[in-house]
């Protein structure tokens, strides 16, 4: 176990100097992809859900260079899989690409709904140039079924006002024995979280808090306690076998510090939604949040954000325990089995995951890179600083989304279990050991 917590604030110094070395020129050349290419006559669909999207600029040239037409469905989150699945149940082919959630890939893949995507790709297509964690994620029962289209990593934003503030720093120093810095050891979150909650304006009343989370019961919690869990050397599905695992020492032991942080966030923290948990962090209620990358546009947004001018707002790698755990707000793209036009649905795939596209994507509409090479691009980094800190944790960092054909049913139980808890509506042992009992009747069927 890490503990030493006067040593460690350099960790997040020393890492990023590595990453600035490695950094490079990035090369756009697609050349060939399109070459001798022509879909005229063929129309496509592709199929998405908010927040994501792709790029009309892309469609647009896309279409232009091969004479394919492309048409846009936008569905709600929960709509989108469920469209899917009837459509496929239904033998229909309303669709042709499809972007889509993480988890949802060994439930596609399963059902037969993707295609194996390797055999699309061209000579010239660097699957080594995708972080290894992604396409582990995009693979069922060893075959690629995606690619990696969009990848939100789990950071740490903090209030800079809050941590240079002279005062803050003497007072924290000298009640923790450590200087004031964003932590790299959870333990020191937990001290963080514990100092910035107080009475700034002596009324008496508590009206700056440390952090927050959202909260909310079902998917809410379940997708912020998971990089906890990841972080303490644990999953709540077996890997190997799909197993669900809800209530192992090790998660329980992750809940219980999760659990003790409530005392920290704001009245109402446990129906928090994402969104309603950022704003506490850009109203000024709390110093600092853990929250996916996507969110620093609304963190910097005039706007929305009270806080948002730039040196106000700090950006850090995410606190550790066992192992750097992150959690990844992704999306994958893939083929719709059903498609009658496979081939060219797949060429859109490949050519848009292309570097050069990769990179116009992310300075487009700010969609999070995937590719190695274009994320340790000076010209990106200078653009958008705040993906430096992707890199180490595509790297180094864990992260295993459950591959199951019953993520969605294992998702409802786990997220209700972990919103008792927190709630106390029930003690730790109780909400997880009966969620367990519960899910294991979805594994064998029953």
């Amino acid at each position: 176990m890490l503990r030493n917590k006067k040593l460690f604030p350099l960790f997040n110094s020393v890492l990023l100097t590595v990453i600035l070395v490695v950094m490079s020129t990035l090369s756009l050349n697609a050349a060939g992809v399109l070459e001798g290419v022509n879909y005229e006559g063929i129309k496509l669909v592709l199929q998405f859900h908010p927040p994501d999207y792709v790029s009309p600029e892309l469609i647009k040239e896309f279409e232009q260079k091969t004479g394919v037409e492309i048409t846009v469905l936008e569905k709600s989150w929960e709509g989108n899989r469920a469209s899917v699945l009837t459509d496929f149940m239904g033998r229909g082919s309303s669709f042709d690409i499809l972007l889509f959630d993480t988890p949802w890939v060994a439930e596609y893949a399963n059902l037969g709904i993707l295609v194996p995507l390797k055999p699309y790709l061209g000579p010239n297509f660097n699957l080594e140039d995708f972080p290894e964690l992604l396409l582990e994620q995009c693979s069922w029962e060893g075959k690629l079924f995606a690619l990696p289209y969009r990848s939100g990593v789990v950071l740490f934003f903090y209030n800079k006002r809050l941590f240079d503030d002279p005062r803050y720093k003497t007072e924290f120093e000298a009640k923790y024995g450590y200087p004031l810095a964003p932590p790299v050891l959870y333990d020191q979150m937990r001290d963080l979280a514990e100092f910035f909650t107080r009475d700034t304006n002596g009324d008496g009343n508590i009206d700056l808090w440390g952090t927050s989370h959202s909260n909310k019961a079902g998917g809410f919690i379940q997708n912020d306690f998971q990089p906890y869990a990841y972080s303490w050397g644990t999953n709540w599905v077996n890997e190997e076998t799909g197993k669900p695992q809800f209530n192992t020492p090790e998660l329980k032991e992750a809940l219980q510090f999760y659990v003790n942080l409530k005392k920290f966030q704001p009245p109402g923290a446990e129906n928090f939604t994402s969104g309603e948990s950022v704003a506490q962090f850009t109203n000024g209620r709390v110093a600092f949040i853990h929250e996916y990358l996507a969110y620093e546009q609304t963190i910097l947004d005039p706007s929305i954000s009270k806080i948002a001018a730039e040196e106000n707002i700090g950006v850090a790698l995410k606190p550790m325990y066992i192992r750097l755990g992150t959690g990844i707000n992704g999306e994958w793209i893939g083929v719709y089995s059903n498609s009658k036009h496979k081939e060219a649905a797949a060429k859109f795939v490949e050519w848009l995951m292309m570097p050069e596209q990769s990179y116009r994507s992310a300075t487009l509409i700010w969609n999070p890179p995937v590719r190695m090479s274009v994320l340790r691009s000076r010209k990106l980094l200078t653009k958008i600083p705040a993906l430096q800190y992707t890199i180490p944790l595509l790297e180094y960092g864990y992260y295993r989304d459950p591959k199951t054909k019953y993520y969605q049913q294992y998702r409802e139980i786990f997220g209700e279990a972990l919103s008792l808890a927190f709630t106390g509506q029930k003690n730790i042992d109780e909400a997880l050991d009966e969620a367990q009992k519960e899910a294991m009747k979805v594994f064998k069927g029953e």
